[in-house]
């Protein structure tokens, strides 16, 4: 799926049980919220590199998505919701800012900080799966 670039807002379940659903690419840095819910439940959802400008992603977003291994989070993100990935693969949690930045970042429970990598300069297709 492609987001086009005049998207600012995923609404609320959105993509909810897009069981097809592999990748989700965003065009241009207009999106600035993710809602809850929004790429729950996506089976087959692998690995999605969000883009810079989006600064909210709300509880449960990417909750029972089994093969989501990799996500990159831009440094423009100041929430995380609860719940971001309950039940999901997630092994690791690509960060463009700082340990500093992400401190900064309000959120309760949404990020497990051992699969966080910092300072991520790399384009997404260059990180290892």
């Amino acid at each position: 799926v492609v987001i086009p670039a005049s998207c600012e807002v995923i609404g609320f379940g959105a993509f909810q049980y897009c069981k097809a659903l592999r990748r989700v690419r965003f065009e241009g840095n207009s999106l600035r919220k993710i809602d809850g819910s929004a790429f729950s439940i996506c089976e087959a959802l692998e690995a999605v590199e969000l883009p810079e400008g989006i600064t909210e992603i709300g509880e449960d977003a990417f909750s029972c998505c089994p093969k989501l291994r990799r996500i990159l989070l831009p440094k423009s993100i100041r929430v995380l919701g609860n719940g971001l990935f309950t039940c999901s693969g997630v092994e690791r949690i690509y960060y463009r800012g700082s340990k500093a930045d992400f401190a900064a970042i309000e959120q309760e429970y949404a990020v497990d900080p051992a699969k966080l990598v910092y300072d991520c300069t790399q384009g997404f297709d260059e990180l290892p799966d």
